[in-house]
């Protein structure tokens, strides 16, 4: 069953509030909320010391399309598309587990 934009948008708020994210108080070029998560850690690093680790997730719906954004310590890592709202949640639930902090 093919879902309509405003099915999407509703499934993707949802599913941003229930694993986390929060609402940035901005919106996208065509008036799309925008929804962040931060995930942090520190380490013990050789000769070194502690060091604090961070990677964010920006995500958004554009034409009906679930936009995901990656920063690993503040640095772009790229911008990924997903078809469904679920599908962009799996897919940052991976993502976030492979850079080795916990969803």
């Amino acid at each position: 069953m093919a879902q309509t934009t405003a099915t999407k948008q509703a499934a993707f708020e949802e599913l941003m509030r229930e694993n986390g994210f929060q609402y940035l108080g901005a919106t996208t070029y065509d008036g799309n909320f925008m929804y962040e998560r931060t995930w942090r850690r520190i380490s013990q690093v050789a000769f070194y010391g502690e060091m604090e680790s961070s990677y964010k997730v920006v995500a958004y719906i554009s034409h009906g399309t679930s936009i995901i954004q990656l920063f690993n310590n503040g640095r772009a890592l790229g911008t990924r598309d997903y078809s469904s709202p679920k599908r962009a949640m799996n897919a940052v639930k991976e993502i976030v587990r492979c850079a080795g902090y916990e969803m």
